[in-house]
């Protein structure tokens, strides 16, 4: 649960009082998948994972692009996206429609009915995939 007050103002020189403490509950994101791995095939990757609880999640949003590491301690980590197909909650594999670069990693959201989610960089991510082996 978080707390909030609302404190109108015109400009800098005109601002009321603050509102009496409001209690509002945020829902939470759905849990993520997890096992989330990716095979290269050919120039198309194979993207799997293992679904969240059954109905918790009623999409995933899965990103192919940029993966940004923090270089310093006062930086964060961020993820560039390129592209992002949505699948049903239920769905656990995707062959991604665009061509494998040996550069671009790949995220998979959870997105709850709500909309309610996680950023990319606090969702599960996987490197450039390995070519598939024999």
């Amino acid at each position: 649960m978080n707390n909030f007050t609302v404190e109108p103002y015109h400009d800098a020189t005109m601002r009321a009082l603050p509102s009496a403490l409001i209690s509002v509950t945020v829902p939470a994101a759905p849990a993520p998948a997890t096992g989330f791995r990716g095979i290269l095939a050919g120039n198309l990757v194979n993207l799997s994972w293992n679904p969240a609880a059954p109905g918790a999640v009623e999409h995933y949003e899965i990103h192919d692009g940029f993966w940004y590491p923090a270089a310093t301690p006062d930086t964060k980590d961020r993820f560039h996206s390129l592209n992002r197909i949505k699948v049903p909650g239920d769905a656990s594999s995707l062959r991604w429609p665009y061509l494998a670069s040996s550069n671009q990693w790949y995220v998979i959201v959870a997105v709850a009915a709500d909309g309610t989610k996680k950023t990319l960089e606090q969702s599960p991510r996987i490197p450039p995939p390995p070519p598939a082996t024999d």
